[in-house]
């Protein structure tokens, strides 16, 4: 997985240093999007078992 998110540049959002944006709304909608898909991601390559306790992590920096 870690090796896919290197690959696409959505490392950053797993370890935490891509953050929140706060001042422009453009780049929080932008950022918003790229959290959506890298917690898909991590969900989908997760067993049921771990996936339901991560479930209502809202960062894919939470997860």
């Amino acid at each position: 997985m870690s090796n896919a998110l290197y690959a696409k540049n959505k490392i950053g959002f797993v370890d935490g240093s891509i953050p929140i944006p706060e001042e422009n709304p453009l780049e929080l909608a932008l950022w918003k999007r790229c959290n959506a898909l890298v917690r898909c991601w991590l969900h989908i390559s997760m067993e049921k078992e771990i996936r339901n306790s991560v479930k209502y992590a809202k960062t894919a920096h939470e997860i």
